[in-house]
This record gives C-alpha cells, sequence and structure tokens, in this order.
C-alpha cells in the first residue's frame, strides 16, 4: 500500500510498489473521495483497496469515470473504468 487511507485495519507500505510507481511514471486511476472512501475489499475486520488500477498520464486524462460495480462469486467489487477518446466517426453514403 502507498497510502494510509488504502485501508481501514493494518497499513502495510510498499517500497517497491512505490518504486514502481514512481519510476514508470504511472497514476493511480482510482481517486477515491476523501469524505467519501471506496474500498474493493471487505472483510469482517475490515477494508481495503488490495487491488491497484494504474494507468499512465496520458490514459488518465482521458478518464471520465470510475466506479465499482458488484460482482457474484467473490469477495471484490469489479472495477469500471470509463475512457473518453476522440474517434472518427464514419458515415456510410446513400446505397453502399
Amino acid at each position: 500500500m502507498l497510502n494510509r487511507s488504502d485501508a481501514t485495519g493494518n497499513f502495510n507500505y510498499s517500497r517497491a510498489l512505490s518504486q514502481l510507481v514512481t519510476g514508470l511514471n504511472l497514476k493511480d486511476a482510482w481517486e477515491a473521495d476523501v469524505n467519501n472512501r471506496a474500498y474493493i475489499h471487505y472483510t469482517n475486520t475490515g477494508a481495503s483497496r488490495i487491488d491497484r488500477i494504474y494507468i499512465s498520464h496520458s490514459l488518465y486524462k482521458k478518464k471520465s469515470s470510475i466506479l465499482t460495480l458488484p460482482t457474484a462469486f467473490t469477495d471484490h467489487l469489479a472495477v469500471a473504468v470509463r475512457l473518453s477518446i476522440v474517434a472518427p466517426i464514419y458515415r456510410r453514403r446513400g446505397g453502399q
């Protein structure tokens, strides 16, 4: 983990993860609201963000939303990241 806000229980700082994120210039796509913490993994003793969604700065600028969704057969939530991209619009001509 990189921040105390990543878990409600024990905090285990990862120097290796910090060096990797810094070295590759990655950005955490998940920016939970400070007043409304959102976690991905829940147990009887606490909650944590054990899953990470790191993306490049260029993709981060295209992020329009991120949300969690309940999933079946697991104790994790699915994470959906929506990116906005500029794509050409192809129009069909009449008769083709």
